[in-house]
């Protein structure tokens, strides 16, 4: 059993999926709840290469490990990454999401991951 004062790493509130209009949605927010505060949470986004082979016409087949940019996150234009005043609570902010941006996005801290998906509706 743990002294009192050693919580147990873990997700109290996992990111949960997430789905925005392009060019409606100015923003997408994927939030998340660690248990012990003031951690470095590591951002990373993994995109399915086959939805954009959807939209582009291809001659050629890909090799089924190359299906998948696996990419960490930085802060930057695009992406914004904050942690509440708490220090429990990290959140991810994408700017103009696009279907360019659609995918598997996670939050590590401590070698234990959180992940949901972005989906992202064209313009109609």
């Amino acid at each position: 059993m743990l002294p009192f004062s050693q919580k147990v790493e873990e997700w109290l509130e996992p990111l949960k999926d997430q789905t925005v209009k392009q060019g409606k949605d100015k923003k997408a927010v994927f939030t998340c709840k660690f248990s012990k505060a003031n951690c470095q949470a590591k951002w990373t986004w993994k995109r399915d290469v086959r939805l954009c082979m959807m939209r582009i016409p291809c001659a050629f087949h890909m090799p089924t490990n190359l299906l998948f940019i696996f990419q960490e996150i930085f802060q930057g234009q695009k992406y914004k990454m904050s942690v509440e005043e708490d220090g429990f609570v990290h959140k991810l902010y994408i700017s103009n999401p696009t279907t360019d941006d659609m995918g598997k996005y996670s939050c590590d801290i401590s070698n234990i991951s959180t992940s949901a998906y972005l989906d992202v509706e064209g313009k109609k």
